[in-house]
């Protein structure tokens, strides 16, 4: 009985998955010495447990990058199940599987132990439709004030587009999820936001930065990026 291995996940500490192809009697199920075998979403998979020796330095840089990226998607769960839920469909992967394969890719900045998130780089779907042009944001009581240019372009988009707001607030790790915020032909909408954060935000002027990510969605996504200081 021979069994094919192939990493999929090297960088991590130790290299502890891979897919399984089986053999001529079948994918195993269960425990063999230090090998665990299983099938996830219909694929067969091998993974390596046991206590894994001292870390590198490129191995803890992975960790970090890890975290921070996981600390950036956790508030956003209910828009990353909308925004990704096409990609992932007739796959493997679920969308925050997706989410985080691009943010820890595209998305960070930085060296161990200094890695973090860089905003305008935040991938939160993927699509072709043409990008909002002349996005604006202001404070208003209350909440925020988006705008932006209706016009099009290319064939790639529709006035009767439904957009998604995504407003992150970094710095408490909370997030809030818009997901029939308004529709592209009408150029503006209003985003009410919690008392709670509108006073933390005028208290802490100089470290506070609202994200806030503007989609337009039909069968695909794509996003604007804008940030508002408090």
């Amino acid at each position: 009985m021979v069994y094919y291995y192939k990493l999929i996940n090297a960088d991590s500490p130790p290299s502890t998955m891979a897919l399984c192809y089986a053999g001529p009697y079948g994918h195993p199920s269960g425990r063999i010495e230090k090998l665990v075998f299983y099938t996830l979403n219909g694929q067969p998979v091998c993974r390596l447990i046991g206590k894994a020796g001292k870390p590198s330095i490129n191995q803890m840089a992975n960790l970090q990058a890890m975290s921070v990226t996981m600390a950036l998607l956790k508030p956003m769960s209910e828009f990353i199940n909308v925004s990704f839920k096409l990609e992932a469909e007739g796959t493997v992967k679920n969308p925050h599987n997706l989410a985080t394969f691009y943010n820890k890719k595209l998305a960070l900045t930085g060296q161990y132990p200094n890695i973090k998130v860089d905003y305008s780089k935040v991938v939160l779907s993927k699509g072709k439709l043409e990008m909002t042009k002349n996005l604006e944001l202001s404070k208003e009581e209350g909440g925020i004030n988006l705008s932006w240019d209706t016009s099009l372009t290319t064939q790639e988009g529709r006035y009767d587009e439904i957009m998604m707001v995504m407003v992150s607030h970094p710095d408490y790790e909370l997030a809030s999820s818009f997901l029939n915020a308004s529709r592209r032909a009408d150029g503006s909408c209003f985003i009410p936001l919690q008392s709670e954060w509108l006073i933390n935000g005028q208290m802490e002027t100089d470290t506070l930065a609202w994200e806030t990510f503007l989609k337009f969605v039909v069968n695909l996504i794509f996003k604007n990026t804008k940030s508002l200081v408090f």
